[in-house]
């Protein structure tokens, strides 16, 4: 009988500051779901790696002496590291960007490339939050934002519900159309009503497989430019959307509202792929 692999939640460093807090992050999250903690560092020469990943294990240690660390350094490029370790990871965790002690090391696109291909959930640590202790994924305060785009998000409404309940957060979710302006347009001489059910449908669709009661702290709103978007994630703990790919672009480009939160939002991204074969369709 084959042996049960173990969680994992994998992180990416490279020596910056980024990666340091992505690696606290890293350690904060695998601790609240039980898994081990694989530190990755992707470099051409080995000997570079070896400080690097020493300084983090020990950091790690230090902060969480009973999580289980595992270190890994390997020779390829940054993206395909992570891919491959990811692959079964529970979550996969980068730092917005980096270049910090090994050179050309999760430069800032790694997020936004690794979006493009992933397999399983991947956060991004951006913003300007001070990094969480290990171990309180949930102490810190903000809310969850989850950003819709389709009734088809359902996967990544669990995940923000998940997270909700866990650190006892309010959720806000966003509707947010497929393309979206960079900036808002004029305003309209009549009041519109926002188109709220693709929200209000994954909203309602997560609840009822999370079991989450907690309506008081849902609260539903709509972007309507990628500015609005990314102004709605100041002050949050975590902002969540479905990577979903357009089909005809070449390499499966990433929707505005993924880019957007992905090169300029004030909280931490995850991303969770749309299942395979269901890529977003071209602009009519």
């Amino acid at each position: 009988m084959g042996s049960v692999e173990r969680l994992r939640v994998v992180v990416g460093i490279d020596g910056s500051v980024g990666a340091v807090r992505a690696l606290d992050r890293a350690a904060a999250e695998a601790l609240a779901i039980g898994a081990a903690l694989e530190i990755v560092c992707a470099v051409h020469d080995a000997e570079e790696a070896v400080p690097v990943l020493a300084s983090a294990v020990a950091r790690v240690h230090g902060r969480s002496p009973t999580l289980e660390i595992i270190a890994s350094v390997m020779q390829v490029d940054p993206v395909l590291a992570l891919l491959r370790r990811g692959r079964d990871a529970a979550l996969t965790v980068v730092g917005n960007r980096g270049r910090g002690g090994v050179p050309g090391l999760l430069v800032g696109s790694v997020g936004r490339r690794l979006a493009r291909r992933v397999q399983g959930p991947l956060l991004v640590v951006r913003g300007g939050r001070a990094p969480v202790a290990p171990g309180s994924a949930g102490a810190s305060g903000g809310e969850v934002l989850l950003v819709v785009e389709s009734d088809g998000d359902a996967g990544a409404a669990t995940y923000a519900f998940q997270e909700m309940t866990r650190g006892r957060r309010a959720l806000r979710v966003v509707n947010s159309p497929a393309y979206l302006p960079a900036f808002p347009d004029p305003p309209s001489p009549q009041p519109a009503t926002p188109p709220a059910e693709p929200a209000a449908a994954a909203g309602t669709g997560a609840r009822s497989r999370t079991g989450s009661r907690a309506d008081e702290r849902l609260h539903a709103a709509q972007a309507v430019s990628s500015r609005t978007l990314v102004d709605a994630t100041v002050g949050c703990h975590v902002a969540v959307i479905t990577a979903r790919r357009r089909r005809s672009l070449p390499r499966g480009r990433l929707t505005p509202a993924v880019q957007a939160l992905l090169t300029r939002a004030h909280c931490p991204v995850l991303i969770v792929p749309e299942p395979a074969g269901s890529g977003c369709p071209d602009r009519p």
